[in-house]
């Protein structure tokens, strides 16, 4: 009986949660994906195209696969609606031609060359405060979709400037004014690179955000919320006070979990751990004495 005593959650959504705790599924769910052409989603993970793009794309002009969106752009149709452009137009169809090329993956190894290369140039510019590498990188996965990276500054605008104009950027995807999405070239293969600028205050909660695993992060959003707080990329809040934000270590902390070293951030058990005081001890490079072949 605890979940309907949680702000948000009526009688509609209990009845979906309980079906899906007894049967795996729900309903309505499967009944909307039956309302969705099969290869529609598949244009999310087109570089530039966002939920609302697929919805523009869909609706307007009927695409539902990424061979009608390259059709679109080369008749130009695309480049016609609202929001989009010649400008974006060019830049999707730059994000297919990579998304082609790539298998949509790649090693931790050739993940952490892209990494330090962009770090090691973040560490040059004016105004830099911290750098943080985040993602599935940063949790160490054997294979990674595009490198994430945070910067904490005040000129994001001046920064994500500098970082789309660097010499090792083969194509850019994406320039605003605290965000950078890149392809850069690397001497293995291309690397989609997004590079993301957040207030000193946020660090912390952007980096635990865009770290952690989405379930992870829907764990402990649930637990922010029975708790009566609300927890986002930009911190944890009490109605609009901002209670933890700079650091990590507060975020867990206010949540009353033990701190969650990223490699473990996948919702493997580790919040449960997190809350007895029984997470696992890491092993770590100066624990290593010898190998053995």
């Amino acid at each position: 009986g605890q979940i309907a005593k949680t702000p948000g959650v009526g009688k509609s959504s209990l009845a979906k949660i309980e079906e899906f705790v007894k049967t795996g599924s729900i309903t309505a769910h499967r009944q909307l994906l039956k309302k969705i052409p099969p290869k529609l989603l598949e244009l999310l993970t087109v570089p530039g195209m966002g939920p609302k793009g697929v919805k523009a794309v869909y609706e307007k002009l009927n695409v539902t696969s990424i061979a009608k969106l390259k059709s679109a752009i080369k008749t130009g149709s695309l480049a016609t609606l609202p929001g989009f452009g010649d400008k974006k137009a060019a830049a999707i169809a730059k994000g297919i031609e990579f998304l082609e090329k790539s298998t949509g993956r790649i090693r931790i190894d050739q993940a952490l060359e892209a990494a330090e290369l962009v770090t090691g140039f973040l560490q040059g510019l004016d105004g830099i405060q911290e750098i943080q590498i985040a993602g599935s990188l940063r949790r160490w996965a054997e294979t990674i979709g595009d490198v994430d990276i945070l910067v904490a500054a005040k000129n994001g605008k001046q920064i994500i400037q500098q970082f789309t104009e660097a010499g090792f950027v083969q194509e850019v995807l994406a320039a605003g004014p605290t965000k950078g999405s890149v392809i850069i070239e690397t001497e293995t293969c291309p690397v989609h690179v997004d590079v993301r600028v957040v207030p000193q205050e946020s660090f912390g909660a952007a980096a635990q955000y865009f770290t952690g695993s989405k379930e992870h992060n829907v764990r402990l959003r649930e637990i922010a919320i029975k708790a009566k707080l609300k927890l986002n990329e930009y911190g944890l809040f009490q109605a609009d006070k901002m209670i933890a934000g700079p650091l990590e270590e507060e975020i867990y902390q206010k949540l009353s979990l033990d701190y969650i070293e990223p490699l473990l951030r996948e919702d493997r058990g580790e919040i449960d751990a997190a809350k007895t005081n029984s997470l696992p001890e890491l092993i770590k490079v100066g624990d290593i004495k010898g190998d053995f072949h």
